[in-house]
């Protein structure tokens, strides 16, 4: 047998060799040292026939999908989410996403979530309370998340009062000041920065200002 390159010796390949119609491709890759592609490359290239055909058998043969579970998932796929249907019928996120995709049960382009709809009661009570209450405390009585929130705000044209954002940010604007000082972001809205100050424009002038620097 030739001397292979990329790092692999002739010891990898007779390893490769001697399990391939034994044992699975990532226990060959553990005793190699190497990656499960670079074991497939050289048993290509060693001319080993398909694990198929050399009677490989897997311990833990492919269990696919019954007819119950592919109900399950039709009836339940727009009022359950995909962690939640894997859950319910014991089986891991992926392989339930990977199931539904290819077996059309969700859409090839992602299943559109359903969005939720408030009933008339909680419309009236947010339309009352948005313009003087927290969007985390709204979101939170409602059983909504903040972007959804804000969807049903821009819909029924809601604005937070005046009066709210002064003394919102009367109360909090220096706790939110120090934790974007800690962050390392931009300061709030109109504030300059300290080292931006010297390249300010003069009002009613046209002069770019110079630094010492310059």
């Amino acid at each position: 047998m030739g001397k292979f390159t990329h790092k692999v010796t002739e010891e990898d390949v007779e390893i490769i060799c001697r399990l391939w119609s034994k044992a699975s491709t990532s226990h060959i890759a553990k005793c190699t040292g190497l990656s499960c592609r670079t074991v497939r490359y050289y048993a290509r290239k060693a001319g080993l026939p398909p694990r198929s055909e050399c009677g490989y058998v897997p311990k833990r043969p492919r269990e696919w999908f019954t007819e119950a579970e592919d109900e399950f998932l039709r009836k339940n796929r727009d009022t359950m989410s995909l962690k939640q249907l894997a859950e319910a019928l014991g089986r891991t996120y992926y392989a339930v996403r990977i199931h539904c995709f290819r077996t059309g049960i969700f859409h090839s382009k992602g299943r559109k979530a359903k969005k939720k709809e408030l009933t008339a009661q909680q419309t009236a009570w947010l339309k009352i309370n948005y313009p003087h209450t927290r969007n985390k405390f709204l979101a939170m009585y409602l059983g909504i998340s903040e972007s959804t929130l804000h969807r049903y705000a821009r819909e029924y044209g809601l604005y937070k009062t005046e009066a709210f954002t002064r003394d919102f940010y009367a109360t909090h604007g220096k706790v939110i000041c120090e934790i974007k000082k800690k962050r390392g972001t931009h300061p709030p809205k109109g504030v300059v920065p300290e080292n931006l100050r010297p390249y300010l424009i003069p009002k009613g002038t046209n002069k770019i200002p110079t630094t010492n620097n310059q």
